[in-house]
């Protein structure tokens, strides 16, 4: 604030300076005046008086050359009238001059109060900020404590769930690796059996089928008999109706049971070939699950398909006795 003040200090100098002069100004007058009926030549004439102001000077020596037949004491009051207008004069200037001091001086002072309510203002909202953020500093390291505690707590959770889900996952995996050596002994076992059981029902179905290309030229046989014994008898007579009577079973009838008894055997296989179909299918599904037993799931497929024929074969072979089973039926009523 010191541009501030400086006006009104070096108007205030001015001022006293001023106000000093004057002063010692009449003192000096005082001081010099001579007794009642002394001379005052010397006094005009002196210029030693001209230090104390030297405006006067000047118009000591313009009031000379105006009235140089003037007296002396005429002269001593108009250069005294002339130095108290000057005076007046000064002082009048003083006082204007005094008076801007004064107003610039409010004006400071104007300003100094407006910048200090202005400091304190910024000061208390400053102040305030602080508390703000130093209350707003506080929680979040209060937050971050609190955090940094739930997040110790979460990672150290976790950290004992890894471990447990490890201990799991080795005991699981040794647990698979026996299942899968499991399934693995008893596939190559089904395995095994199901291809002694192919063979036995490979053999099975060979016999059938030569019995039944037995069985299919025994009547080709009799019906070519049938035609020439035909030709051989005469004309016979109109049919007369006879009352049937039950009789023992003919050869042609036993021979008949025993293809029934070929086809319930085929029956009886195909049912434990579709059987075994089902089984070797849900053994497929089952393996699906393992990745590692693709092969062994391979070789079922294989067993698989290989069971379809000869179950496809089987079906055929039933059908075809059953169809030389009615047709030996239609030849023996004949």
């Amino acid at each position: 604030m010191s541009y501030i003040n400086e006006p009104q200090n070096s108007n205030m100098n001015k001022t006293g300076a001023h106000f000093s002069a004057k002063s010692i100004y009449e003192d000096a007058l005082k001081a010099r005046t001579p007794s009642p009926g002394r001379d005052y030549s010397d006094l005009l004439h002196d210029t030693s008086s001209n230090k104390w102001y030297p405006e006067l000077g000047e118009s000591e020596e313009e009031s000379d050359k105006e009235s140089p037949s003037g007296s002396p004491n005429e002269f001593g009051e108009k250069d005294i009238e002339i130095r108290v207008k000057l005076l007046e004069k000064q002082v009048r200037e003083l006082e204007i001059e005094l008076s801007k001091s004064k107003s610039e001086s409010n004006f400071a002072h104007a300003q100094l109060d407006i910048i200090k309510r202005e400091k304190e203002l910024h000061v208390s909202q400053h102040a305030k900020e602080k508390l703000n953020w130093e209350r707003d500093l506080r929680e979040l390291q209060e937050r971050l404590i609190q955090e940094r505690k739930q997040f110790n707590d979460e990672a150290s959770d976790i950290n004992r769930q890894l471990q447990e889900m490890q201990i799991s996952f080795r005991t699981l995996k040794a647990k698979k690796e026996q299942q899968a050596e499991a399934f693995k002994n008893r596939i190559r076992e089904d395995e095994e059996r199901f291809i002694e059981v192919v063979r036995e029902k490979d053999k099975k179905i060979e016999k059938l089928i030569q019995q039944i290309e037995e069985l299919a030229q025994q009547p080709r046989i009799r019906a070519a008999k049938s035609e020439d014994k035909l030709k051989i008898e005469p004309k016979k007579k109109k049919p007369v109706k006879k009352i049937l009577k039950p009789q023992p079973l003919s050869p042609s009838r036993s021979r008949g049971n025993g293809k029934q008894k070929y086809i319930s055997e085929i029956s009886h296989m195909i049912v434990a070939l579709e059987k075994e179909q089902a089984e070797l299918k849900q053994k497929v599904k089952d393996l699906e699950y393992d990745s590692g037993m693709e092969r062994d799931r391979r070789k079922l497929k294989e067993l698989i398909k290989r069971n379809e024929e000869r179950l496809n074969e089987a079906i055929a072979i039933q059908e075809e006795m059953v169809k030389v089973k009615f047709l030996s039926a239609d030849l023996d009523y004949s």
